[in-house]
């Protein structure tokens, strides 16, 4: 499957540069972003200054806004509206209340544990 926009969500430079490169040698978006924090996308989702993405890479633990804070925003102001966004969490937490909690937001398609593997991406 080939995505027209990605947003790849992490305050840890490392995994950013590993999925952006990743999805690139893969061809899997056409365009990808790369975000430190989750909180300069929300005023971005508000003001609608940027284009919504059609996949989400999203850490978990992240300073400032967690990738808990950012969905739930995101779910109960109705950022992405009706367009359908495919989030995955990426996270270094094992924790199955996590992988439980992930399941509640209808947008959260994976849960992936670091490092990541795309290889379910790449046979889609």
């Amino acid at each position: 499957m080939n995505y027209k926009i990605t947003w790849i969500i992490d305050d840890d430079p490392i995994p950013r540069f590993i999925l952006t490169n990743r999805l690139k040698h893969h061809q899997l978006s056409e365009t990808i972003y790369e975000f430190e924090h989750a909180s300069e996308l929300i005023s971005k989702l508000r003001n609608k200054t940027i284009e919504l993405p059609n996949l989400v890479f999203l850490d978990l633990n992240m300073p400032v806004l967690s990738g808990w804070d950012f969905l739930d925003i995101v779910e109960q102001e109705s950022l992405f509206g009706k367009f359908e966004v495919e989030v995955v969490i990426v996270t270094s937490s094992i924790d199955q209340e996590d992988r439980d909690k992930a399941k509640t937001y209808p947008c959260v398609k994976h849960y992936l544990t670091k490092p990541v593997n795309i290889d379910f991406l790449i046979s889609e």
